[in-house]
């Protein structure tokens, strides 16, 4: 991640540890992202297998983890400001 923000100077650095709590955030979005697959898979697809419905859901919590990533880091800022 970027040190400070290109427009305000914000910096993004915390103390030791401040973002500690970002990755309940982030683990909270991998599920919701993982239950919501699974669901989209199961219903519109009738006749997948569930061994591919799985796989499918791992892909995408892999996929839009880096995203979930830096999005949990700002949504915790925006949770407990400075």
């Amino acid at each position: 991640m970027k040190d400070k923000c290109d427009t305000c100077n914000y910096r993004y650095d915390r103390e030791l540890g401040y973002f500690l709590g970002a990755k309940y955030i982030s683990y909270g979005l991998a599920v919701l992202q993982g239950v919501i697959t699974f669901f989209i898979l199961h219903f519109s697809f009738p006749s997948l297998s569930t061994f591919f419905e799985i796989l499918m859901v791992i892909l995408v919590m892999t996929i839009l983890g880096r995203k979930n990533y830096k999005l949990s880091r700002v949504l915790y800022i925006h949770i407990f400001p400075w």
